[in-house]
């Protein structure tokens, strides 16, 4: 397997046997998830059926997002195989965040991804108008320039615009998938 390993904890049956199909590569290992601290990070992948809540709490802790895991359930899915969700946020919360959080209509949706990558979205799209036009303005502004000063002041602000609009263009992927 190359890459970042893949986990599964998931008991004898159709779901470990899709995902063993599915992604080859994929490590067996037991339901004490918290015995993978020590194993290279990667992205474990649980079958509810096959983990209590408690051990899925401890794991969350244990596997922390800042060293590169990722914790995720798998389940059939109905038209699809599969189905992975992730388990939590990648981050331990205070109960004050997520207060915080179910008051506030903007930042509940930072508590999912899909919300993440909307907001991401949407930042892009409006950045990239006002973006695009200042670029245009610079370049007309290059046709009649005299020179000197002025034209490597315009030349500046045009590579600084070009670098901004190629890092928009470089978190396109980002974004929230169709949903069916």
């Amino acid at each position: 397997m190359s890459g970042r390993p893949i986990y599964l904890a998931a008991p004898e049956g159709p779901v470990r046997d899709r995902c063993r199909t599915l992604l080859p590569g994929a490590l067996v290992v037991a339901p004490e998830l918290s015995a993978l601290a020590s194993a290279p990070p990667g992205l474990v992948l649980v079958e509810p059926r096959g983990v209590d809540v408690a051990e899925l709490a401890a794991a969350a802790e244990a596997l922390s997002a800042a060293a590169g895991w990722k914790l995720c359930t798998v389940q059939e899915g109905g038209a699809e195989p599969l189905v992975v969700q992730t388990v939590s946020f990648g981050q331990g919360h205070t109960a004050e965040d997520v207060a915080r959080w179910s008051d506030d209509p903007e930042a509940k949706q930072l508590l999912e991804l899909h919300g993440v990558l909307a907001e991401v979205s949407r930042a892009r799209h409006d950045l990239n108008n006002p973006l695009t036009s200042a670029l245009a303005e610079v370049q007309m502004l290059l046709m009649d320039a005299p020179g000197g000063p002025e034209e490597e002041s315009l030349l500046i602000i045009q590579e600084q615009l070009r670098r901004l609009r190629d890092r928009l263009l470089a978190t396109r992927h980002l974004r929230p998938a169709a949903h069916a």
